[in-house]
């Protein structure tokens, strides 16, 4: 679906994609939206196991403000779930977590392999500006690409965290960090 030029004020969920059920394929493309205090503006899940769920998501030119999560991307279940996730062009201002991506367990173990990408962005005053969570048995992993954005005044810039066995890729480039408590922290 696309959704573009509307406005959502809080409190919930602005915009809530979900791939639930085997063979299931979510793409929302979100463009030139205003979010202004939600709980979180635009969630995309990927959560299947057994079988395969899609889930892209592309969010651009957007303006968020003090929602507790800005973009929520999330992802438990099969290795062969995707979720790829593109955030560009967006301002962050007064959230918890500008954009949150999370990677975690599905059933017996079976783990995603999922991409985010983050350009081109502005997050101020936000708790933490990206934030990224691994949390896996085994396999499966999270990369993530940050690139020509700028973090003012914030808790943490960057923060990725991860448990488990898994693999990682973080790629971070052309970013401005300015009075952030702390710049970009990574706990792997």
């Amino acid at each position: 679906p696309r959704f573009f030029q509307n406005v959502f004020v809080g409190p919930g969920i602005g915009i809530e994609a979900l791939a639930t059920t085997a063979g299931a394929y979510v793409a929302p493309d979100v463009e030139e939206c205003h979010f202004r205090n939600l709980t979180t503006a635009v969630a995309i899940r990927v959560a299947q196991f057994p079988g395969v769920a899609t889930a892209i998501g592309l969010i651009r030119s957007c303006n968020i403000e003090g929602c507790g999560t800005g973009v929520h991307a999330s992802s438990a279940g099969s290795v062969q779930n995707t979720l790829a996730v593109t955030v560009g062009l967006c301002r962050f201002a007064d959230c918890g977590s500008g954009v949150y991506a999370e990677t975690l367990n599905g059933v017996l173990g079976a783990a995603p392999q999922d991409n985010v990408t983050v350009a081109n962005s502005v997050f101020i005053r936000c708790a933490t500006g990206v934030k990224c969570n691994v949390q896996l048995v085994s396999g499966g992993g999270q990369d993530l690409a940050v690139s020509n954005s700028t973090f003012v005044d914030c808790g943490f810039g960057v923060d990725c965290q991860a448990l488990g066995s898994f693999t990682t890729q973080r790629t971070f480039s052309g970013l401005t960090i300015d009075a952030c408590t702390t710049g970009i922290r990574i706990d792997e």
